[in-house]
């Protein structure tokens, strides 16, 4: 948009000779009223010292509020990534945004951590949300990772199925197809992700066993995919007997209907995760360039200060609690507490 703003806005007013603003000022602005209802009312105002006034203050005190208008738009901060920690990060783009009005947090569908590497240093994004740190050779594009989380990364099934625990023989037999039906006689439907994916790596790291059946699985026709982390949350939500890879994290933060198992009678609590006794477990890093921008500086040193975050990290999440330190020139650590 383009102000087009009358000449006498740059011209100096002076009280004294305010009667004798230009003709053509008052004509011009008082033209497309002519034939106003109202235009007799018009005339007598563009006549008057206060007419003219509020003339001269509406043609030069609108753009001026409008510049302002536009100054007052919250800037924006792009986020997205893996899916599993996107439900979080809305979370904490809501606390962020609401103790910081003229900031808003845009969280993107999930890219995966793999796009989240890809789309900082081009732009695309301010902050990754990665469950992986970059490669040596996407390090060269100047980016920095700072672990900020973890969560318990789980086999689930739907909140509709009575099942509540697995043990890892049951789970390797469900995959290689020898465990067919669950107690109630309902068929086993477990949902597949591609060989590389993160969660795929972490399901066969439980056992050679669980490994050896995973690979079995990839070769059986007919069996549920997924491509996404949500899509394969919806998947097992959806499909009867389903059962499948996510995280506590994206379970609680989505509330999704699903059950996270014990697995050889171990919950897949923040408390044994953080024990160590629970071993599957998924962290989150954010990704930035080697200098953070301003927005991701306020973003980031903002995370854990933040009113209702240690509520979203320690009882609705389910995350063990990282803390992070952004230094003033810009390079960052984290500790876990």
């Amino acid at each position: 948009m383009v102000w087009r703003l009358p000449f006498f806005a740059l011209a100096k007013f002076d009280d004294n000779n305010c009667r004798e603003l230009p003709t053509v000022v008052t004509d011009q602005f008082f033209h497309n009223y002519s034939t106003h209802p109202v235009s007799r009312y018009w005339e007598l105002m563009k006549n008057t010292r206060f007419g003219q006034l509020w003339v001269l203050g509406s043609w030069v005190l609108a753009p001026l509020l409008t510049l302002l208008s536009c100054a007052a738009v919250a800037e924006e901060i792009k986020i997205g990534g893996t899916g599993n920690g996107l439900g979080t990060i809305r979370l904490l783009g809501a606390a962020f945004s609401k103790t910081n009005p003229t900031m808003t947090v845009t969280v993107l569908e999930s890219l995966g951590s793999s796009g989240a590497i890809k789309a900082v240093p081009r732009g695309a994004l301010d902050i990754g949300i990665a469950s992986r740190v970059p490669t040596d050779a996407e390090r060269k594009d100047g980016l920095l990772a700072t672990e900020y989380a973890r969560t318990p990364t789980v086999l689930a099934v739907s909140m509709k199925s009575r099942v509540t625990g697995i043990t890892r023989a049951q789970v390797a037999d469900i995959y290689a197809g020898t465990l067919v039906k669950w107690p109630d006689g309902t068929v086993i439907r477990p949902v597949l992700r591609q060989p590389d994916d993160d969660n795929t790596k972490q399901l066969k790291s439980l056992s050679a066993g669980i490994e050896k059946a995973v690979l079995i699985a990839e070769t059986r026709p007919g069996l549920p995919f997924a491509v996404i982390d949500q899509e394969a949350a919806d998947k097992i939500e959806s499909i009867p007997g389903a059962i499948g890879v996510t995280t506590l994290a994206l379970i609680r933060s989505e509330h999704r209907s699903l059950r996270a198992l014990s697995i050889d009678n171990l919950e897949p609590s923040p408390k044994n995760g953080a024990s160590g006794d629970y071993t599957l477990i998924k962290r989150f890093y954010f990704v930035t360039k080697a200098v953070p921008t301003r927005l991701c500086k306020s973003f980031l040193n903002s995370s854990n200060p933040l009113p209702g975050v240690k509520f979203c990290c320690r009882r609705v999440i389910g995350f063990l609690d990282v803390s992070l330190t952004l230094h003033p020139h810009g390079q960052a650590e984290s500790c876990t507490r």
